[in-house]
């Protein structure tokens, strides 16, 4: 999936700087998407697809490799719900 955002960024002729702007994602971090050193979160990825204007397949690919929920809260999701 690195190799297909860093093709998108690079058909759409950004620097990481410019990129980062668009879809609103640090440049470390776009850099490390597209060296594999992490998976992106729900929202990063959302936010690189409407950045980027990325085409369904390439959207959906990435979505799929999207962490739900990451970033949101240091606790494991069965300690972070509150009871009633």
């Amino acid at each position: 999936m690195g190799r297909e955002l860093r093709r998108a960024r690079l058909r759409l002729g950004l620097s990481y700087r410019q990129a980062s702007q668009r879809a609103g994602v640090a440049h470390g971090h776009l850099c490390d998407l597209e060296h594999g050193r992490r998976a992106p979160s729900v929202a990063v990825a959302e936010s690189i697809i409407f950045g980027y204007r990325l085409k369904p397949d390439v959207a959906c690919r990435l979505l799929a490799e999207a962490i739900p929920d990451a970033g949101r809260s240091w606790l494991p999701p069965a300690e972070s719900s509150r009871p009633s």
